[in-house]
């Protein structure tokens, strides 16, 4: 699959007053780009465009900083999305100077660079987004040479440069200079006779210093790295001369990757480090190449590279473990030095350069020129089939994709070409055995060529699962709780979940993931009865059902019309059944009692009955009581409350005023049936006496006497 292929392309596009002109694509692989060039800044006559440097912004525009030789000024250009924009930063900067960009989080571009003429000075400037601030970082005869900078998670620049003149003990030293929130801190990180030529400089996680040099007196490739205490240089190459035009840019892990010029053979050069030692790679040989070199690494922790070929033009170098890809980008005798590279958020390359030529200054963009990868591929079996289904690349290269090819495999990453299909995203595989797994990768190919593989996806031919074991139901208040096993029979595929269904099995109740081995429906009513039937799902489909019933319950609800009837030393409760029994039938109910309202504590247990007589009170005491159900849930509530208080004579309660008053017919009724007692009784004494008295005989009557005369007067 990895076919050479040659590819033109032509592409005209004019935007105020810049132009994409002739693209000529040279490719050793099949995934390399189309090229999309740009003047950004014409010359005109004067000389623009040298040392360049660019950053890229969030919406994947580029930002560059140059020198414009002819006016001696440092210059700042961004493109809008429709056109370039170019401004001086700084004037009369000196007859040649370095620069270095970097945007912070704003997307707000910071530079530094070198000056001279008057005095030697490394300078900064930065965006406040409305206009420039320039201050000076070191000021100083000899500084200046080459300039690299980099901004650590506080938008705070690094700069690494070198100290060229030789006087005053200084030593041709590696300079460091930091911005630590108030001023710039002054080191040395490498201070060997003559050390510090073109410097590139990275930052870790944690805004420490990784800088790769050129080492003038040994003639070598020199690393040095700030390790939280003290600087550490090491020599990374000392095969000839080599280490010139370095470029550093580390990985996800952290690690540095450094492209460079190999001068004695006049090779481009590339050293990485792993866990545990440096690996040192030719990336090109052909010609003299390698100088003006600049590396970025995408997200896959692969380099890529712009450089300069003294034959021919800007030449551009990507490199995987697996494969390695060279372009020439744009050609020409003193076209694509000072080259700057960096990588958008897709991966695509942008690279800044100089044509020496016409003293423009360039700008290109690389385009994926096959299509992308197939997204997505899965892989769904059947009876002795799988059906596999992707999405489309996200880019198709420029070119509307024709067809896919498929790959099949009896192990992971062995497969082999199957078949083509045309401009479909699906293929069905038949005639295949049951249990075994097939392993399938998928690639787009365009008019231009194929692109890389998809992801991989397996597969085993297989039926649906058995049916689920051991299932149990366990119900309460309001809930039913199902659980149950694996089915014995997985039908050669790994169990995906469980569709529940209540009722009927005509429309899905829940569904539970592979893992869960447990439903509990709390959507139910107490006393009624469901049906739940479980089944388990592969990826073919869904297995055989398991069933059981169950009825949730709860506790009765409580008794009411608690009334007390008093007599001598006994009260008498009666009481109406709760109104629910909580869907589980009455087994007891549960007498209280005490001497104060609301205090009562548990008396007695009776069976399902609906009076109680208590014995074990004093007359003359009041009592208070409640009364509550217990069914197989649990107990529920308690009852209203009733009180009364035992006396000798029959007194009826709650009611007190009612009690007084039937007491007092009561009294009334008694007082009446004494009254007629006695009266009969006295009748019959009195009737009795007369038939009991003597008959004894009357005597004679008496004659009158004459009455006596008056007395004298």
């Amino acid at each position: 699959m990895n076919k050479k292929i040659e590819a033109l392309g032509l592409l005209y596009l004019f935007v105020l007053g810049g132009f994409f002109g002739a693209i000529n694509l040279v490719s050793e692989n099949v995934h390399g780009f189309i090229w999309i060039k740009q003047i950004v800044d014409t010359g005109s006559g004067n000389d623009v465009g040298k040392s360049p440097s660019i950053a890229i912004d969030a919406e994947g525009n580029p930002h560059v900083s140059y020198y414009d030789d002819t006016g001696g000024n440092l210059k700042y250009a961004k493109w809008s999305g429709t056109s370039w924009t170019n401004e001086t930063v700084y004037s009369s900067v000196c007859d040649w100077i370095s620069t270095s960009i970097a945007l912070d989080n704003n997307g707000y571009p910071h530079i530094g660079f070198t000056r001279c003429g008057g005095a030697d000075a490394i300078k900064y400037a930065k965006w406040n987004g409305s206009g420039w601030e320039v201050e000076n970082v070191h000021l100083a005869n000899g500084v200046g040479g080459s300039i690299s900078m980099a901004l650590d998670n506080n938008g705070y620049p690094h700069i690494c440069y070198y100290k060229y003149e030789f006087f005053m003990g200084d030593n041709g030293d590696l300079r460091y200079a930091k911005w630590n929130g108030l001023s710039w801190d002054l080191q040395i990180a490498a201070s060997q006779y003559d050390v510090g030529w073109d410097c590139s400089l990275a930052l870790n996680d944690t805004g420490y210093a990784r800088i790769s040099h050129y080492d003038a007196t040994e003639d070598n490739l020199k690393y040095t790295e700030w390790n939280g205490s003290a600087w550490n240089t090491q020599t990374r190459d000392m095969g000839g001369d080599v280490g010139h035009y370095t470029s550093i840019a580390l990985d996800s892990n952290g690690f540095p990757h450094i492209s460079y010029y190999d001068k004695t053979n006049g090779n481009l050069k590339y050293a990485r480090r792993t866990e545990t030692s440096w690996n040192l790679q030719i990336i090109d040989s052909k010609g003299d190449v390698g100088k003006y070199t600049s590396i970025a690494i995408d997200g896959d922790d692969n380099p890529h590279i712009s450089y300069y070929d003294s034959n021919g033009g800007l030449k551009y170098a990507k490199r995987t473990e697996s494969e390695r890809i060279i372009q020439t980008v744009d050609s020409g005798i003193s076209i694509g030095m000072y080259s700057s590279i960096a990588l958008d958020s897709d991966g695509h390359p942008h690279i800044v350069y100089y044509d020496g030529n016409n003293g423009d200054l360039k700008y290109a963009k690389g385009i994926h020129t096959p299509p992308d990868k197939p997204k997505n591929l899965i892989a769904t079996p059947s009876n002795s089939e799988i059906t596999i289904s992707w999405e489309a690349p996200d880019s198709d290269g420029g070119s509307s994709i024709t067809g896919y090819k498929i790959y099949r495999g009896n192990t992971s990453d062995g497969e082999k070409y199957l078949t083509t299909v045309g401009n479909i995203l699906t293929y069905t595989d038949t005639s295949l055995t049951n249990g075994q797994t097939y392993w399938y990768k998928v690639s787009a190919v365009n008019s231009i060529g194929e692109g890389p593989l998809s992801n991989e996806a397996s597969a085993s031919p297989a039926t649906v699962p058995s049916a689920t074991q051991n299932l149990e139901a366990d119900a309460g208040t309001k809930f039913v709780n199902l659980s149950w096993s694996v089915p014995l029979d997985d039908g050669g595929s790994a169990i995906i979940g469980y569709n529940i269904y209540r009722n009927s099995t005509a429309e899905v109740y829940a569904f539970v993931s592979a893992n869960q081995l447990w439903y509990n429906d709390t959507n139910v009513v107490n006393g009624v009865n469901y049906t739940y039937h479980v089944s388990a799902i592969n990826i073919i489909g869904i297995g055989a059902n398991s069933s059981i019933n169950e009825t949730p319950m709860t506790v009765p609800s409580a008794p009411h019309n608690l009334h007390a009837l008093t007599s001598d030393a006994q009260i008498t409760l009666t009481w109406i059944a709760p109104r629910s029994n909580g869907g589980s039938a009455i087994m007891n109910y549960k007498i209280y009692r005490g001497t104060t309202s609301g205090n009562e504590t548990l008396l007695d247990i009776v069976g399902n009955v609906l009076t109680y007589i208590d014995t074990n009170v004093i007359n003359g005491q009041i009592y208070y009581y409640k009364v509550s159900a217990v069914n197989g849930v649990g107990e529920g509530a308690k009852s209203n409350e009733t009180f009364a208080t035992p006396t000798r004579e029959f007194i009826s309660s709650p009611d007190k005023e009612k009690s007084v008053l039937e007491e007092l017919w009561l009294w009334l009724l008694i007082g009446i049936v004494l009254a007629i007692l006695i009266a009969v009784i006295l009748l019959l004494a009195l009737k009795r006496k007369k038939e009991l008295k003597p008959n004894y005989p009357q005597p004679p009557p008496k004659t009158p006497k004459s009455p006596l005369p008056p007395p004298p007067r």
